[in-house]
């Protein structure tokens, strides 16, 4: 994934994975950054701001993790 965002760091898709990879071995910080560039490429990515919601609830910012999960509803997220 970092090879490709090296040769294509404007695919929406790979940072969404990297934020993604970043959960699942406890990088929160580095997944919040990853998150926010994928949604900055791609405004229509529910799947990045669930995600990042979940991120921003797990650094106690409940403010913005409600923003983030409603914005993914506005924009098709179930």
């Amino acid at each position: 994934m970092l090879k490709e965002l090296e040769t294509n760091p404007g695919h929406s898709n790979a940072w969404h994975y990297l934020g993604d990879a970043y959960i699942r071995i406890g990088k929160i910080d580095e997944a919040a950054e990853a998150l926010q560039r994928a949604i900055w490429l791609n405004l229509q990515s529910t799947k990045s701001y669930i995600l990042l919601a979940n991120v921003y609830s797990q650094q106690e910012r409940y403010f913005v993790a409600g923003e983030h999960a409603e914005k993914s509803n506005r924009h098709g997220a179930a």
